[in-house]
């Protein structure tokens, strides 16, 4: 259900516009499973990125940042799902209670956007409280990134999306297909694709459930939780 086509969500993506992104004959919402990082940079940045504002940070930070913008900005109207898996509750040296007391308001909020509809996944609760792996994974050591990474495959995400660079190039997964992305490269495939508010990322042909979608912009009843999670 998480990844069916809704009119509540907006317009999505497909397969054969996003080859290196989507599995084959999909057609459905972008899943995107956010690292401990990308979320934390959503909770202090999350304001001045919607409003086009570029943090003052390093060079290679704010590429990222603005990678991050870019996503934003684009799943106002896009069918593009956020999710958190439940290790990012535990990820960090000394986290404290009232750091896990964040995260879990952040995991609420986010369940709470990608709930609004009330047709095709009413019974949906995000993310379930254990996920059992259905990959493998071999190129990184035992330990938090390792367990997001397989969280995020065992969910369905399409992309686990990590400011860690190094986390992105270690990665070897077997089993079903996961993208490890940094922000900044994403959104870059994103544009060479073509993909803007209102077109690309579609194949538009026959079988195609977005050919003749009847309007773009999705239920906006989903931009008040996510924003919440903002400082």
């Amino acid at each position: 259900m998480l990844h069916a086509p809704s009119l509540d969500g907006g317009l999505g993506f497909c397969h054969e516009a996003l080859l290196d992104l989507l599995p084959a004959g999909y057609h459905g919402p972008l899943v995107i499973a956010l690292d401990t990082s990308v979320l934390l940079d959503l909770q202090q940045h999350g304001n001045q990125l919607l409003n086009g504002e570029t943090p003052d940070v390093e060079d290679r930070y704010r590429k990222e940042l603005e990678g991050l913008g870019g996503l934003i900005d684009l799943w106002l109207i896009r069918d593009i799902r956020f999710v958190l898996t439940p290790r990012v509750l535990s990820d960090g040296e000394r986290i404290t209670s009232r750091q896990i007391d964040r995260r879990e308001a952040a995991m609420d909020a986010l369940t709470t956007a990608l709930v609004f509809q009330r047709g095709t996944w009413r019974d949906l609760e995000l993310p379930p409280h254990a996920l059992v792996p259905i990959g493998e994974e071999t190129g990184l050591s035992h330990g938090a990134d390792r367990d997001l990474v397989l969280e995020a495959q065992s969910f369905g995400a399409h992309v686990f999306l990590t400011r860690d660079r190094a986390l992105a190039r270690k990665v070897r997964l077997n089993g079903p297909a996961l993208s490890v992305l940094t922000p900044s490269i994403l959104w870059d495939e994103l544009v060479i694709a073509g993909v803007t508010h209102l077109s690309g990322g579609i194949c538009q042909s026959g079988n195609c459930p977005y050919d003749g979608w009847p309007f773009v912009a999705p239920d906006m009843g989903r931009w008040g939780p996510f924003m919440s999670i903002f400082d």
